[in-house]
C-alpha cells in the first residue's frame, strides 16, 4: 500500500513539473493591446525559446526571434552571463520586465542551446514611419528600404533617415556607421529594433546591414580593432569591373582586390586586420564594359587607422630613397597610446644628431602621427645623400617608462 501510495506522489510531482515548465512563445509574451505597451506576463518568470537574430547588443546582449520571424515575435534578452552565436536556437528561462517600456527577458536562471546554424529569420519590411510609431515590431528583425539621410548623429550617435513616410532612428547598439551625412542614401537598411527615451530606434549588425544607394558610395569602419579586417562595400553600377587597391603606411605600391558582387549594384571586399599602430590606405577603381574608368574617391585615398591602446613605439617607415633635392618628402609615422610624450630624431650615419623634427604629446584618440620629411636639418639646409637612422622615443607621462624604435631612411637620387 505504502508502495502505492509514493507512486502516486511521484506520478503528480511529475505532472506538476510538466504543468510548470510549459513554454511561452514570444508571440505571447509580447502581444498585447494595452495602451502603454505592457507585456501580459510582465513580472512574471516565463521559458522560451527562440533563433537568436543579433548578438553583441550594448557589447554583449542579444535578441531572439520565432523561427518564422515576424510582427511581435522578436524580443530584447538583456543577459550578460551567456554569449549564444546568430543563429543558435536557445531555450531560457526569465523574468519578463517593462524596462521603461522597452519589454525584455533579464534575470535569466535557465539557459541552454538546443541547436546550432539555423537560419536567422527573413526581416519584415517596414516603413520608416511604421518603425518609429508601432509597438509589434520592437525586438524584431525588420528592413526599411529606399531611404535619405536627414539628419546626422547626435551626442547620443543616433542619426535618422527618411523613405517619404516619416523619420525613424538608426542607432549603435550594435555597430556604428561612420560618418552618415545628410542626403546619404540607401536602398536597404536591416536590423533589430529597441526602444528608449521614448523612441522606437533600428540596430543595424555589422556594415553588411546596410546596402547603399547612390553611385560611389563607400562604407567601412574607420577604426577597427587590431587584427580585426574591414569590410569595404560599394556601390556602383553593374557589370563593372571593380578593383579595391589597399596599402599599409610602410608599403611602396597599393595592391589589387576584386571585389565581388552579391547584390545589385553592391561590391564588397575585405582587408586582412593589422596590428596596433598601423595606417590602411585605400581606393577602388571601376571599369565598366566600354573600358571607361572611374576611381573612388577622386582625391585623396581614404584611410583606416589601426589605433595604439598600449605603451608602444611603433614607427612605420617605407623601404625606400627619396630625393629631397628634386622637392620630395618622406612620411615618417610613428605612434603610442595616447597621453604618451613622443621625440623623433634623425641622426646620420656617424650617430650625430641631425634634426629633431617631432617633441610632442600625442593628443590624437587613436595615436598614431604622421610627419612629412624635406631631408632638412635644425639649420634648414638640406642634408648631403647618405644613410641617416630614425629614432623614435616614446615616454609614459604618468610612470616615466621609455620604449623605443628606429629605422634606416636613405636620401638618395636617381643615377644618371
Amino acid at each position: 500500500m505504502k508502495k502505492k501510495k509514493y507512486a502516486i506522489i511521484l506520478f503528480l510531482i511529475f505532472l506538476s513539473s510538466i504543468a510548470f515548465s510549459e513554454y511561452v512563445s514570444i508571440y505571447d509574451i509580447q502581444y498585447t493591446e494595452a495602451a502603454s505597451g505592457d507585456s501580459p506576463y510582465n513580472g512574471d518568470v516565463v521559458t522560451t525559446i527562440g533563433i537568436v537574430t543579433g548578438y553583441g547588443y550594448d557589447e554583449e546582449k542579444y535578441f531572439i526571434s520565432m523561427p518564422e520571424g515576424g510582427a511581435w515575435k522578436g524580443i530584447y534578452v538583456y543577459d550578460y552571463s551567456n554569449a549564444p552565436d546568430p543563429g543558435d536556437e536557445v531555450e531560457i528561462t526569465a523574468t519578463v520586465d517593462e524596462y521603461y517600456n522597452l519589454t525584455e527577458l533579464t534575470s535569466v536562471s535557465a539557459f541552454s542551446v538546443l541547436s546550432t546554424g539555423n537560419l536567422i529569420p527573413d526581416p519584415v519590411q517596414i516603413t520608416t514611419n511604421e518603425l518609429a510609431s508601432e509597438e509589434m515590431y520592437e525586438g524584431v528583425l525588420v528592413t526599411i528600404s529606399n531611404i535619405v539621410v536627414t539628419a546626422t548623429p547626435n551626442s547620443f550617435k543616433e542619426w535618422y533617415v527618411d523613405d517619404g513616410s516619416g523619420e525613424c532612428q538608426i542607432d549603435d547598439g550594435f555597430y556604428e556607421y561612420p560618418n552618415p551625412q545628410i542626403g546619404d542614401e540607401f536602398i536597404f537598411i536591416t536590423g533589430l529594433v529597441d526602444y528608449g527615451f521614448s523612441n522606437y530606434g533600428l540596430n543595424p549588425r555589422d556594415a553588411n546591414d546596410f546596402v547603399l544607394g547612390g553611385i560611389g558610395a563607400i562604407v567601412y569602419d574607420n577604426y577597427p580593432q587590431a587584427g580585426e579586417d574591414v569590410l569595404i562595400q560599394f556601390s556602383y553600377n553593374d557589370s563593372c569591373n571593380v578593383l579595391l587597391w589597399w596599402k599599409t603606411s610602410i608599403d611602396i605600391d597599393f595592391e589589387p582586390v576584386v571585389m565581388d558582387t552579391t547584390r545589385t549594384i553592391e561590391y564588397y571586399a575585405t582587408i586582412p586586420g593589422q596590428k596596433e599602430g598601423t595606417s590602411v590606405y585605400f581606393y577602388i577603381t571601376a571599369k565598366d564594359t566600354t573600358g571607361i574608368e572611374e576611381t573612388c574617391p577622386s582625391g585623396d585615398p581614404k584611410t583606416i587607422v589601426f589605433g595604439v591602446s598600449s605603451h608602444k613605439a611603433i614607427l612605420n617607415i617605407p623601404a625606400k630613397p627619396f630625393n629631397p633635392y628634386a622637392g620630395e618628402t618622406f612620411p615618417i609615422e610613428f605612434a603610442s597610446k595616447s597621453g604618451n610624450k613622443a621625440i623623433l630624431r634623425i641622426y646620420n650615419a656617424e650617430g650625430k644628431l641631425a634634426f629633431t623634427p617631432q617633441n610632442i604629446i600625442i593628443s590624437n584618440s587613436f595615436g598614431i602621427t604622421r610627419y612629412d620629411w624635406n631631408g632638412r636639418d635644425k639649420n634648414n639646409k638640406l642634408l648631403p645623400l647618405g644613410l641617416y637612422i630614425c629614432y623614435l622615443e616614446v615616454i609614459d607621462v604618468d610612470s616615466g617608462r621609455k620604449k623605443t624604435a628606429k629605422a634606416p631612411i636613405v636620401i638618395g637620387a636617381p643615377l644618371k
